[in-house]
């Protein structure tokens, strides 16, 4: 039987990484783009500025570290659950012609535009919260980090303020990334979801004309 496509790109992809990169071809929102760049700048002139010891500066990151962990494990079962449940049970019809239209900018199927889009948000998380339990792992009180700083192995190339502003700030951008992440997938969700409407009216209006077509004059 021939297909418009060759099924087997839909599984061309092995790893997570291959998705990944793949989103990274994807249009940025401006909004999105600023707004990160304005958190990031605003926490590099903070450690700039502050006057905090660098255990304090490390304690935030700690306690953001904790947040993230948190957040991950709150949010990340939850909406792997709505995928899965959206994915399984979802009209193949639709999917199928999603499959069979290609993106004109990106050069790949609709359903992977749509499905890559969401997959990226749980790499994100995904990624964000092995980020943070290493923190927890290397970098409370006692860990290997920690050991290291005090004896001051690490201060011939970083400094321990330097060190502790740097991880609060990366660390505190990645952060409002997840949220920035967050909203695209709402909206994601909801374009989906009326572009799934949108074609339900068009097949049956499709359906109508070859009916009518079909009549005797």
């Amino acid at each position: 039987m021939s297909y418009p496509i060759d099924p087997a790109e839909l599984t061309k992809e092995k790893f997570l990484y291959d998705i990944y990169k793949t989103t990274h071809i994807f249009e940025r929102s401006k909004f999105n783009s600023i707004s990160i760049g304005l958190v990031f700048l605003s926490l590099v002139a903070y450690s700039l500025i502050t006057n905090e010891d660098y255990s304090a500066i490390a304690n935030k990151t700690r306690v953001l570290a904790d947040l993230g962990i948190s957040l991950i494990a709150n949010l990340l079962g939850f909406l792997i659950a709505g995928f899965t449940i959206f994915a399984t049970f979802g009209d193949k019809d639709f999917f199928m012609f999603l499959a069979v239209k290609r993106h004109a900018k990106y050069g790949i199927s609709y359903l992977k535009y749509s499905f890559f889009t969401f997959m990226k948000v749980f790499i994100v998380y995904s990624f964000f919260g092995a980020i943070c339990i290493c923190i927890k792992l290397f970098c409370d009180k006692g860990g290997l980090i920690s050991i290291l700083f005090e004896s001051e192995i690490l201060n011939g190339f970083l400094t321990k303020k330097t060190a502790s502003c740097v991880s609060y700030t990366l660390i505190g951008t990645y952060m409002f990334y997840l949220f920035i992440v967050m909203k695209s997938f709402i909206f994601n969700v909801y374009h989906v979801v009326m572009t799934k409407i949108r074609w339900e009216f068009e097949r049956a209006d499709l359906i109508s004309e070859d009916q009518q077509s079909e009549l005797p004059e």
